[in-house]
């Protein structure tokens, strides 16, 4: 739908909105293949991801949306040419990873063979030729991101704030945080009888209803919001209309007590 809304326009910034979606549609179909398992705790990156992905989409396509999309791109870019710096001996930044890694002896001389394989300096020059000048700005400052260019956001926080999503940032992305940082896996530990300790076992679903529910919740916003960007009057009705046939009602039972009731503390 997007991608024959846009083709008219010839105009590149649209392809940021469209991989950002398939973004979307591979994380919750990741979701899905765990919840057919009752695995609950793994869904939480993949979660988190399309949730910050949805919130680049309504960014990118709330306005100035030219500018936007090719804000991404350009970040894109400068972090490949920022790998291939890194990559590459001859430069700085290959000098100093090569001396981070010459104690690691499973990537010692990793560096010194890739220019055998690879023309860094020709891939790097390949990026910078359209360089853009408002990211240089702000790259000088640190934990410069794209949605920050042109007066944006300057934090994930913001950005969620800014979209209207305050509440899943505070109270999701933040909490997961840890998680995808392995923080907390003390978590996965309970009191026992007699002073012993119960350990979750592997694959239960304990919060796997919420995470369904919050899968759902993303899909049908990153729908909507492609659907009012680059949707015909009759494409919304036919996604309305489908929802309410297929979706809404187990939508709704979703968030009607728990329907998962599988206690291991």
């Amino acid at each position: 739908m997007a991608e024959l809304a846009a083709y008219p326009e010839r105009k590149l910034h649209h392809a940021t909105a469209q991989v950002l979606t398939r973004h979307v549609c591979e994380s919750l179909d990741g979701v899905s293949v765990l919840a057919a398992k009752g695995c609950a705790e793994p869904c939480k990156p993949l979660l988190r991801s399309s949730l910050e992905a949805m919130l680049g989409i309504q960014y990118i396509l709330e306005a100035d949306e030219e500018r936007r999309g090719l804000a991404y791109q350009v970040a894109h870019a400068h972090r490949k040419i920022a790998l291939y710096k890194r990559l590459d001996p001859n430069e700085n930044a290959g000098k100093a990873l090569a001396a981070t890694l010459a104690s690691d002896p499973l990537a010692a001389g990793v560096i010194d063979d890739l220019p055998a394989h690879f023309n860094l300096q020709k891939m790097i020059a390949n990026l910078e030729a359209p360089v853009d000048a408002e990211w240089v700005r702000a790259s000088k400052k640190k934990d410069a991101h794209w949605y920050s260019l042109f007066g944006g956001p300057k934090s994930l926080r913001d950005l969620a704030i800014h979209i209207k999503h305050g509440g899943m940032y505070e109270f999701l992305y933040r909490h997961w945080s840890n998680n995808v940082h392995a923080g907390d896996c003390f978590e996965t530990l309970s009191p026992g009888p007699n002073g012993s300790v119960i350990i979750r076992p592997i694959r239960h679903p304990e919060g796997l209803q919420s995470m369904v529910g919050l899968a759902v919740s993303i899909c049908l916003a990153v729908s909507r919001t492609l659907l009012g960007r680059y949707g015909t009057q009759q494409q919304h009705a036919d996604f309305q209309a489908d929802y309410v046939a297929n979706i809404q009602q187990r939508n709704q039972a979703l968030r009607q007590g728990d329907l998962i009731k599988v206690p291991w503390r």
